[in-house]
């Protein structure tokens, strides 16, 4: 991450690397986990295909499952 870029990580106190990969993953989850049709987060990332952006729909199951499990207990 550039100078700046790790400025503006510090500002916001997170301890958590936030490189632009992971900023972009972030979005592209959240925009899944708030309803977002999937080819508008396919577009928004500029993937040409959708298998690249379905890994987004992944992870936001995997999160459904942990937290689910987490209820159960």
């Amino acid at each position: 991450m550039s100078a700046g870029g790790k400025g503006y990580r510090d500002a916001a106190d997170l301890d958590l690397p936030a490189t632009p990969h992971a900023l972009r993953h972030s979005m592209a989850t959240g925009m899944v986990a708030n309803g977002a049709v999937i080819t508008s987060v396919k577009e928004n990332l500029g993937h040409r295909q959708l298998s690249s952006t379905q890994v987004y729909t992944h992870a936001h199951l995997a999160q459904l499952q942990r937290d689910s499990a987490r209820l159960g207990d």
